[in-house]
């Protein structure tokens, strides 16, 4: 890959961040605000818990609307609280607590955090 591939995919990748942008401290989010409280946010309820690993149905994938042959009747979403990371087995995604808020709210990242920050009474933690 060269410099201009490189730059041209680094446009594309923040092409949602606003003219004003400020690097968000992506990683005193995630130490602020851990799994449990997005799935809280989220209203996931597990079928099954083991210690701080919870099991459920996927608050992606069976958020279809009724009609939707994609709803998923088994539980296929995984979640670790110690580590503060999941994986659907049924859509194949997984990540942070950051991750699973921007798919869940179908928003990029940048904004999905803003969004769960101010949600959350946090104030930003922006990076110098």
């Amino acid at each position: 890959m060269t410099l201009a591939d490189r730059q041209d995919n680094n446009d594309r990748v923040h092409a949602d961040r606003p003219a004003d942008y400020r690097a968000i401290d992506y990683r005193a989010v995630r130490r602020a605000i851990p799994l449990s409280r997005v799935l809280e946010l989220l209203e996931f309820h597990p079928t099954r818990s083991r210690g701080s690993n919870l099991r459920g149905r996927c608050v992606l994938c069976s958020s279809a609307g009724p009609d939707s042959s994609a709803k998923q009747t088994r539980p296929c979403f995984a979640a670790d609280l110690s580590r503060d990371i999941w994986y659907c087995f049924g859509c194949h995604q997984g990540g942070d607590q950051l991750t699973l808020w921007s798919l869940a709210t179908h928003q990029p990242l940048y904004v999905a955090t803003k969004f769960l920050c101010q949600s959350n009474g946090l104030p930003i933690p922006w990076r110098n």
